[in-house]
This record gives structure tokens, C-alpha cells and sequence, in this order.
């Protein structure tokens, strides 16, 4: 019998919002302010905001897409 070869799947990568507000090279309060008005890819986890670093990444394309 052939064994089944299975393919690695993607890590899912969260950041928190100071990772977040490091990663795009702004503000912490910024990052705050776009969860807030909900414009952003944020989840709330127990206590925290966390941030799924592919939705990041695609919101931010499509940001500098629209400027």
C-alpha cells in the first residue's frame, strides 16, 4: 500500500496589539484605535486582542492599495 504523504499545514501566527502597532511601525494607540472602530483584523482572546498576522498582512495590502 501507497502511505498517504500529507502536507504541512500553515502555522497560524497571532500577534498582540504592541506587536501589531511594531509591525506596521506605528503607535500602540493607533493600533488601539482601529480595533475600536473595528476597521481591523482583531479577536478578542480571554483578556487580550490578538491579531492574525495573514489578515494583518492583507488588510495592510489593501491600505496602501486604496491611498
Amino acid at each position: 500500500m501507497a502511505e498517504e504523504v500529507k502536507k504541512p499545514q500553515k502555522e497560524t501566527i497571532f500577534l498582540t496589539l504592541a506587536e501589531t502597532a511594531e509591525y506596521l511601525n506605528v503607535p500602540k494607540y493607533r493600533v488601539y484605535q482601529f480595533v475600536k472602530s473595528r476597521r481591523f483584523p482583531a479577536k478578542k482572546m480571554g483578556k487580550s486582542w490578538m491579531v492574525h498576522k495573514e489578515l494583518l498582512e492583507r488588510w495592510a495590502e489593501q491600505m496602501v492599495r486604496l491611498k
